[in-house]
């Protein structure tokens, strides 16, 4: 087989690259692999083994790295086997007295590291589901050279040649189903077993893995120890003060407009974009009937020229402001849609974090309309408990790992972060020419939505997700969380759209 090594850290590195080259074309990639065009013309492989080298890298690049750079590495090459190098990192969180095996949830926290592991994870997973590759995620423990490990070795240290073992082992094992739609998304904790994790899933077939340097039993069992600790739950926020100064990201989109309507009269808005308003004002709306900005805002509210994905600038837009709210978005440039959807929503949070900012009103699309056999279209009751789905939708992945980045970071630093979910928007003063999608709202009841979530007092979690939609005759999507959490319920409903042979009007509801 031909074997891709992209970004592969040492120790493992040089190692992997002997033991593989035993039995395969091995080849190591040279560029920078958030770049797109850095594959063209590549030569065809057969596996992609895929690390994170950075260690001493920023958030935003390794962040970045991690998810721009999965895509790439799985929507351009033709490899059929993907094996991702992770951490156990992932499952520091929980008490050491757990035996956290494959079955145990992650619990990432926000820094860079975990996050990055975190968000390459779901990446792979995500794309997996509409892709016919096959991902083995390999969660390592501290991998250390033959020198340090045999100075210690402390509880999460793991020989760097059991490492080298796990890695060829899932490089070379054969597929687990020859079927277009069987399992191709797996990941495995390659640890030493004697150490901080027992050793579960990765002893069996396929992965086999038996470390040959299991060091000394460092975690044997105690009648007497306490306990260990539960995980605790997102703890609810209350008293939330009520914001004076607002930053609003994505104000030009037609969603930010909307929002600014319902926000302006009774708080002082600072609005950004990547292209002034009076720019976008002069251009044709996204869609027919989508509100546009009026240009430059009155006094005293202000208007600034910000690219999201730019920290900096996030950072000095957020000066002084006491709420964030981020509606930026980019659809169908991967690169751009990783920079504004993932890192603008990272910046976000960094900023709200490193200035004391208490809320942050995030916002996206429902992530559960993929078609069977990967989302929920065909299902009933869909509501915000439904496991994100995005597939290898682009503006779904992205906004899907912004969101996940969002819940991270504010659960960590108690910070309140409703994300309100949308899809389809409406104008009902105005007749439709095809037909309305059930998840729906109009224009103002967005608005009234995005106010909510920016004066709310209190949260039962840091960051609950929240669908915004009008009551539907449909059965397909639920919205009732809204207005338990926020207090919003749609002032316009949206019947008449959904009458048979009849022309749509305005109905008030109450």
């Amino acid at each position: 087989m031909r074997v891709l090594l992209v970004d592969v850290p040492d120790p493992l590195r040089g190692p992997l690259r002997v033991a593989l080259g035993e039995r395969h074309e091995v080849e190591e990639f040279d560029g920078d692999v958030r770049e797109p065009a850095a594959w063209a013309g590549r030569p065809v492989v057969d596996v992609v083994v895929h690390g994170d080298p950075d260690a001493e890298a920023d958030a935003s690049t390794r962040i970045e790295r991690a998810t721009l750079g999965t895509w790439n590495l799985l929507t351009t090459t033709s490899a059929t086997r993907y094996v991702r190098l992770s951490t156990m990192r992932l499952f520091d969180s929980y008490d050491s007295g757990w035996g956290v095996t494959e079955e145990w949830s992650p619990r990432p926290t926000a820094r860079p590291r975990d996050l990055a592991a975190h968000l390459a994870e779901i990446t792979s997973r995500e794309l997996t589901r509409s892709r016919p590759i096959e991902a083995r995620v390999l969660r390592l423990d501290d991998v250390v050279d033959r020198a340090g490990f045999e100075a210690g070795p402390a509880p999460t240290w793991l020989h760097v040649e059991d490492a080298v073992r796990a890695i060829v082992r899932a490089v070379e094992f054969p597929a687990a189903s020859s079927e277009p739609t069987g399992p191709r998304w797996r990941a495995w904790h390659i640890v030493r077993g004697s150490g901080r994790y027992p050793l579960a899933d990765a002893r069996r077939e396929p992965l086999a893995f038996a470390p040959r340097h299991p060091g000394p039993a460092q975690f044997r069992p105690d009648a007497a120890a306490p306990a260990p600790a539960w995980p605790q739950r997102p703890a609810r926020l209350a008293g939330l003060p009520r914001p004076e100064r607002i930053t609003l990201f994505g104000a030009g989109g037609p969603l930010g407009v909307v929002t600014y309507a319902a926000l302006s009269d009774r708080h002082v808005l600072r609005v950004t974009d990547a292209r002034p308003l009076a720019e976008i004002a002069a251009r044709p709306p996204q869609s027919a009937n989508a509100p546009v900005p009026a240009g430059a805002p009155p006094a005293p509210h202000e208007e600034l020229v910000v690219d999201i994905a730019d920290l900096d600038a996030v950072r000095s837009a957020a000066a002084g402001a006491d709420c964030l709210i981020n509606c930026a978005v980019v659809r169908a440039d991967p690169v751009g849609a990783f920079r504004v959807n993932v890192l603008g929503a990272l910046h976000a949070m960094l900023a709200a974090r490193d200035a004391g900012v208490p809320r942050v009103v995030h916002t996206g699309p429902t992530l559960t309309l993929p078609p069977h056999p990967r989302g929920y279209t065909d299902d009933r009751d869909v509501g915000e408990g439904a496991p994100s789905r995005s597939g290898d939708d682009l503006y779904f992945l992205t906004k899907l790992l912004g969101q996940e980045v969002c819940r991270v970071m504010a659960e960590q630093h108690a910070i309140a972060c409703p994300v309100l979910l949308f899809c389809a928007f409406v104008d009902p003063t105005r007749p439709r020419e095809q037909p309305l999608h059930p998840f729906a709202v109009s224009w103002a009841d967005a608005g009234r939505a995005m106010a909510a979530a920016a004066r709310v007092e209190s949260l039962p979690e840091p960051s609950p997700v929240l669908n915004v939609l009008a009551p539907s005759p449909h059965g397909r999507y639920l919205g009732d969380r809204v207005q338990d959490v926020l207090g919003w319920h749609a002032v316009d409903r949206l019947d008449a759209f959904w009458l048979r042979a009849t022309a749509p009007t305005s109905t008030q509801g109450t």
